[in-house]
């Protein structure tokens, strides 16, 4: 044929590549660069990316910190297996109730904040203190709460302390009426009361 040229006298043919053969039964080669694995395990493909585990129990895309209760495994002193323990988040089922009454209404003392000086709807839960100053609704993060003779105090961030004292005429007319609008006076603390639980400000 044109163009083609023929070989060299003396020449070899050249030689078909040859793949080795695997025994019936055997397991053939790991690929190459696969990382060595435990008896009983397959090899790692390095061409195949690995997905990481999922603890126990968790749904997929669950990361650890979204369960609410995280057990921590900590060997005990002195060897010889493991202990568990369980921590979880303050919830309405664990913490205390709060000794504030929501139906009471306070008056609020704070050597920090000044803004502070009439409390209803007020409570401490799941480590929040709330309440309503007639204005707006506040919230704070609750770090300690103390109950003292004539009221309770908490202590929240930034070391905040407000003081929640039953409102009573005395209390009223002394820190109160000069700083709200148009000054009303009442003849008696249930009056003072009853208007601070009825009237929409």
């Amino acid at each position: 044929m044109p163009g083609v040229r023929p070989p060299a006298v003396g020449a070899k043919p050249p030689t078909p590549a040859v793949r080795p053969s695997v025994p019936a039964g055997a397991k053939p080669p790991a690929p190459v660069g696969a990382k060595p694995s435990a008896p009983g395990q397959k090899p790692t493909d390095p061409r195949v990316p690995v997905r990481p585990s999922q603890p126990s129990g968790a749904k997929p895309g669950m990361r650890p910190t979204d369960s609410k209760v995280a057990a921590v495994r900590a060997a005990p002193s002195g060897g010889g297996g493991t202990a568990t323990a369980t921590a979880v988040r303050p919830d309405a089922k664990t913490a205390p109730p709060s000794p504030l009454d929501p139906k009471q209404i306070y008056y609020v003392e704070s050597d920090v904040d000044p803004t502070a000086l009439i409390a209803r709807h007020v409570g401490v839960d799941d480590g929040w203190l709330h309440w309503d100053d007639t204005n707006r609704d506040r919230l704070r993060h609750a770090l300690s709460v103390e109950v003292l003779e004539d009221g309770v105090a908490v202590m929240t961030e930034n070391n905040v302390r407000y003081v929640f004292r039953p409102l009573t005429l005395e209390l009223y007319d002394t820190h109160v009426k000069a700083k709200v609008e148009l000054s009303p006076s009442f003849p008696t603390t249930e009056d003072l009361v009853e208007f601070y639980r009825k009237t929409v400000f």
